[in-house]
């Protein structure tokens, strides 16, 4: 029996962030619709203004594909794979690295101290461009190095509910299994 594991958003998280979302929208719609003291052109603007952001809110809520867990990376026997943000006629392009181009995975300190969760990958400047290009610009302005031993490292920063610890434990297992 193969094993797959996938690094992704739980749906109950995706849910929360819709509620969340709906939520500040009602109060915003709320927020315009009262009644203001002040009655003039720029209060009518300011009011219009605040139920239209409501109103996006709302509909970002309800949005279908809002609701989705999104997958940061999925690893089996034949490696590890990361979608990229690139879609071509709807289907999302994924990033194939063997075990073998898999360096080092652990739990580390990221940045601003935050604990997070390094993959080193040795792919190539192509590759980087097309899948990790907005990860490697952030880096470069906030003048964090990315690259250890011939390897590109992608970090995940720690979320409440990403399975963090289980993640680093789990993958290490299977790399040592498939390689």
């Amino acid at each position: 029996m193969e094993t797959k594991y996938e690094y992704m958003t739980p749906a109950w998280a995706s849910k929360l962030i819709c509620i969340g979302f709906f939520s500040v929208g009602v109060m915003l719609i709320l927020l315009a619709t009262m009644r203001s003291s002040s009655s003039g052109s720029d209060g009518l603007f300011l009011r219009w203004f605040i139920g239209v952001i409501g109103a996006l809110f709302i509909f970002a809520s309800l949005k279908p594909a809002n609701r989705k867990r999104y997958l940061y990376f999925s690893a089996d026997s034949k490696g590890m794979k990361f979608p990229s943000n690139c879609q071509i006629g709807g289907d999302t392009l994924w990033l194939n690295v063997p075990w073998c181009k898999v360096g080092a995975i652990k739990e580390e300190t990221l940045y601003s101290r935050h604990k997070g969760l390094s993959v080193e990958l040795k792919i190539s400047q192509d590759e980087i461009d097309t899948f990790f290009k907005a990860d490697d610009t952030a880096n470069r302005l906030l003048d964090l190095n990315n690259r250890r031993n011939g390897f590109f490292v992608v970090g995940y920063s720690k979320m409440l509910f990403s399975g963090f610890n289980n993640a680093v434990k789990t993958l290490n297992e299977m790399k040592r299994l498939y390689t």
